[in-house]
């Protein structure tokens, strides 16, 4: 139980970092904003590859192991950090 939990939270918070970058990376790739001065767009995607690397290679060794509960929570918190930060993001 207490694994499923550590799961959840790290998900969270992976969904939520890669939503930052997610942001940045809508900002580095907008022409017309000419203000914003962060990170290149190779770093942005860089950042965002290695956010979602080590749950690819989580799911695979869970998906070998046949824990599927894991791969389930993985996915759906890191989904729904994701689109309810930015839905959150949108309406404020």
């Amino acid at each position: 139980m207490m694994l499923l939990i550590i799961t959840g939270a790290l998900s969270i918070c992976g969904g939520l970092t890669f939503l930052k970058y997610s942001i940045v990376l809508i900002a580095t790739t907008d022409v017309d904003l000419h203000a914003f001065s962060g990170p290149s767009l190779n770093l942005t995607l860089w950042s965002m590859v290695s956010i979602l690397l080590p749950f690819v290679v989580a799911g695979y060794v869970l998906h070998r192991k046949r824990e599927y509960v894991f791969i389930k929570i993985m996915v759906y918190f890191f989904s729904a950090a994701w689109l309810l930060g930015f839905i959150r993001l949108v309406n404020s």
